[in-house]
């Protein structure tokens, strides 16, 4: 497995969840150099990549993900872009890739992760969650909008006083 991204400091963290499984990848946004890398990191290449474009300016990452896939992968985009994603209809083709755009998480989607923590396969302790009480939620709200990658806002109903 590993993650790509623009943010030195959250991949560290990441990869540290678990060296032996877990590599990380800073990106460059030259598409070929970040595809070399990306194939490298996953010994080769991948059958599935997930981006969560979350907002992207320019396609770079998803080009880089997409043609860091095997024969026959799959790529799962969710999130938002600002700019359209130039697919190269011929790579696709000729390699048999599927792209899957992805809106949200079905409602099913917190059980595989409970299975995954419950076996100690995912260890959550990167996470920094925020905790606010109800009467605070236009403060939570702001803090959310600004929360980097491995913070949280959690909202509760008891009284934190």
């Amino acid at each position: 497995m590993w993650w790509q991204g623009e943010n030195k400091e959250a991949l560290d963290v990441l990869a540290k969840t678990d060296e032996l499984r877990v590599s990380s990848v800073m990106l460059t946004g030259d598409v070929g150099k970040d595809t070399d890398a990306l194939r490298k990191a996953a010994g080769g290449g991948a059958h599935l990549a997930f981006d969560m474009v979350g907002g992207a300016k320019d396609p770079n990452s998803t080009l880089a993900a997409l043609g860091s896939l095997y024969r026959q992968g799959r790529l799962v985009l969710m999130g938002s872009t600002m700019t359209p994603v130039p697919i190269n209809y011929m790579l696709m083709m000729f390699n048999s890739l599927e792209i899957i755009g992805n809106f949200m998480y079905p409602h099913t989607a917190y059980l595989p992760l409970l299975a995954l923590l419950r076996s100690g396969q995912l260890d959550m302790s990167p996470i920094v969650p925020k905790e606010f009480s109800l009467a605070d939620l236009p403060q939570a709200i702001e803090y959310a909008a600004k929360a980097q990658n491995l913070e949280c806002v959690v909202v509760t109903t008891r009284d934190r006083g």
